[in-house]
């Protein structure tokens, strides 16, 4: 069923973006006689491109504008019901685009999804992500863009967390006032899961479609004239290459990487190309102008940082449509085509303009630019950034695409664009990523590697088949020998693309199963819906992995939170990587609670032993989490604190004196006659001098000071909030310390079991 409402979901969202493309193209077929007399601006006499796919083009920037635009507003669902009311009453007077347009774009749709699916690995999977986390932000950003307005108050977002929500962090991604606005990205992540009230976190994997369909109309710009309206050669090609640039490495190496806003802002850019080199800018240079600031404004919405390089392109294509004629002329053409430019950014971009202006070299700037990145392209030799069209960026698999093939297509490209009549604006193109790259190179900076490649990379991808489709479909007929290297070229650079797309998908399955920990199933989540609205869990986040920690910290607080419920823990201040990027929403936030309702932990992998054990409490299996109901058995819930290192097979050692933060009851009527709530820790201790004690301390006083020879300790537990601290008498020394190994960890308890249970509270400690 997941998989039914998904899919139908994806498909109305299509359908909406080309319906509402639709009302826009009648509109502007109706009114352009008028409109293009106003607007003439010296266009070509003499014309090789389809005015049709033009407006199709232009109509889908608008209608991608417009519902970008509405849900600064009001939520997806308002919108969305009232956009579907107005194109059912007016669907039979709707000019669609030709017939095979129209095919193509259900045919790009349904590979897409499909080759994604299969190379994400997503079947029964709710949740997957590699080692970079921003996926949650985009999730929780398009459930908000489904309820709300994504330019919402600040406050209104703050409220909506203080109310149990859960997305105050996402004020940084969220609201009137974020400085990180990726509010379109949000948009479409929503529009994934149309018809669901709540993201499913793998839909945001095809957020790219509608822009799927937009590259297809761009590439259909390319064809000429006389083969725009035909199925056959042109439609096979057309279909077959806006796919192969959709799911091309660029496009998902930024998506498993969780650069949701950097792969929609990429095919902005690309879309911007396949209009720049088109035959179309010469001979439509006003709707050309207009589309290029309707792509600027739309870059604003999803990516700020990629707004630049599509308002670099429009002003390029500005300059050079203006030129022609006297001085006076080319002035005037100028200005109207400044004019018309700008005018279309700011009527698309609108408000995300302003925030993008507002974030210029603030965060973006700033994210990644001290720090060491993986970034493989910088670690090896210099010619392998020439495979970057087709290898894309793939975390440790980048050595796994052979690059000399990729070196060798970006080659061919450049030899292929020599064949077109828009060879000049295709070498402006690709200068545009030369200099990116040079620029990353030149100055060292990781963090900016992957964002080359993501961004940058498809731009070869699409000035070589954009060079093929002038080359192939030409009115003129080149010498036969020119046509023979033309064709061998075109095969080649097709053959490279193919392959490299599924070399991708390869790799991409493998990185999937090398993170199949990370992942969440459909399964796991129904688990959570068991936790009922206004409950406390606890997370003992210690308990899971640390190299999945940071992750399913993130997505267990917006599990509870979609419940109605919140997540508490103790003190971890002083480890960022402990409350994930929601520490500040749980940190130290048990001493406001009375009892525990649930407790979440991560499960033992294959041959461990658990370590936190609830007595005769069976957990809900939820993979590699187990949920702990409490309500109904009144444990004590235990939180591994202060003071611990990360756990190894059979125990966990603790660095010096350790803390555990515990939420009991003890009027509970229902526990065993003459017992009461303890924790029981079992453990030993590195080290300890002959006369070595240990202090039991319950919130800062003395409960009793035991020998170091003792084995088990018993924690008698009062009502409420507790925290639990076991000192040392000794100073603590490390196994190098003593020369007993390389380790340099002070040890000090080896803590084999912590068991939450009723007993008696006078039970003498069993001791060496």
């Amino acid at each position: 069923m997941f998989e039914v409402i998904s899919l139908a979901s994806q498909v109305c969202a299509v359908v909406l973006v080309v319906a509402l493309a639709s009302i826009f193209h009648t509109g502007l077929l109706t009114f352009s006689p008028r409109w293009a007399r106003f607007l003439r601006t010296g266009d070509g006499d003499t014309l090789q491109s389809d005015r049709g796919a033009v407006l199709t083009v232009l109509g889908l920037c608008l209608s991608i504008g417009t519902i970008l635009t509405l849900n600064q507003f009001v939520g997806i669902h308002v919108f969305a019901v009232t956009l579907g009311l107005l194109l059912a009453f007016s669907w039979r007077k709707l000019t669609w685009p030709s017939s095979p347009v129209l095919a193509s774009f259900a045919l790009v749709a349904v590979i897409s999804v499909l080759f994604i699916a299969f190379s994400f690995h997503l079947h029964g999977i709710w949740m997957r992500e590699g080692i970079n986390h921003d996926l949650i932000l985009y999730t929780r950003g398009g459930e908000w863009a489904l309820g709300h307005g994504t330019l919402s108050q600040d406050a209104v977002v703050g409220r909506t967390y203080y109310t149990g929500q859960g997305y105050e962090h996402c004020q940084f991604w969220i609201g009137d006032s974020c400085p990180l606005n990726r509010s379109g990205t949000h948009t479409f992540v929503g529009l994934m899961s149309l018809l669901r009230d709540r993201v499913v976190p793998v839909s945001t994997f095809l957020l790219t479609l509608p822009l799927a369909l937009l590259t297809t109309a761009a590439f259909w710009m390319n064809m000429p004239l006389s083969q725009s309206k035909r199925f056959g050669a042109s439609f096979a090609a057309i279909s077959l290459f806006a796919i192969l640039v959709s799911v091309s490495a660029p496009i998902l190496g930024a998506l498993w990487n969780g650069n949701v806003a950097t792969a929609c802002g990429a095919l902005v850019l690309v879309n911007a190309v396949l209009v720049f080199v088109s035959p179309a800018a010469k001979d439509y240079k006003t709707e050309t102008t207009i589309i290029l600031g309707c792509l600027t404004g739309l870059a604003a919405h999803f990516y700020s940082e990629s707004m630049w390089f599509v308002g670099l392109i429009t002003a390029v294509h500005v300059a050079l449509s203006s030129l022609g004629g006297s001085v006076v002329t080319t002035a005037q053409r100028f200005i109207k085509l400044s004019v018309m430019a700008v005018g279309s950014w700011i009527l698309v971009g609108n408000a995300a303009i302003v925030m993008a202006l507002a974030s210029i070299l603030t965060v973006s700037n700033e994210v990644g630019r001290d720090l060491y990145w993986q970034n493989y392209f910088l670690e090896v030799e210099n010619w392998r950034w020439l495979s970057i069209p087709f290898s894309g960026h793939l975390y440790s698999w980048n050595d796994k695409y052979p690059s000399i093939i990729g070196a060798i297509g970006t080659v061919l490209v450049c030899l292929l664009t020599l064949s077109s009549p828009n060879r000049f604006r295709m070498w402006i193109s690709l200068s545009l990523v030369a200099l990116a790259v040079i620029a990353v190179e030149l100055n060292d900076y990781y963090y900016g590697v992957h964002k080359i490649v993501q961004m940058f990379g498809a731009i070869v991808v699409v000035v070589g088949l954009a060079a093929i489709i002038q080359s192939t479909w030409s009115d003129r007929k080149a010498a036969a020998r020119i046509g023979t290297a033309i064709a061998a070229l075109s095969v080649a650079v097709i053959g490279i693309q193919i392959h490299s797309d599924l070399n991708f998908a390869k790799r991409s399955r493998e990185a999937a199963n090398a993170f199949v920990a990370k992942s969440i199933k459909m399964g796991d989540v129904d688990n959570f819906e068991r936790i009922g609205p206004g409950s406390t869990v606890v997370l003992n986040d210690l308990s899971i992995s640390p190299d999945d920690r940071f992750s399913k910290t993130n997505w267990i607080e917006f599990l509870v939170a979609r419940e109605g419920a919140r997540v508490t823990m103790g003190d971890v201040a002083n480890d960022p990587y402990r409350g994930a990027y929601v520490q500040f929403n749980m940190n130290n936030t048990m001493q406001w609670e009375d009892k525990a309702d649930w407790i979440i932990e991560g499960a033992e992998t294959d041959g461990q032993s658990p370590i936190m054990v609830y007595e005769n409490l069976q957990p809900y299996e939820a993979g590699s989490l187990r949920l702990y109901d409490l309500r109904s058995t009144h444990l004590p819930a235990v939180f591994q604190s202060t003071g611990w290192w990360e756990r190894e097979v059979g125990h966990v050692w603790t660095s010096s004196a350790f803390t555990l933060d515990v939420l009991g009851e003890t009027g509970y009527t229902g526990a065993p006659t003459g017992q009461v709530p303890v924790v029981d820790l079992e453990l030993g201790f590195y080290n300890p001098p002959a006369d070595g004690s240990v202090s039991v301390i319950r919130n800062g006083e003395l409960i009793e000071t035991l020998p170091a020879t003792v084995m088990q300790i018993r924690l008698p537990v009062i009502d409420g909030y507790q925290v639990f601290e076991i000192r040392p008498s000794w100073e603590v020394q490390s196994p190098a310390d003593l020369g007993n190994s390389g380790d340099t960890r002070k040890l000090f308890a080896s803590v084999s079991r912590i068991t939450s249970r009723f007993a008696s509270p006078n039970q003498s400690m069993q001791t060496q």
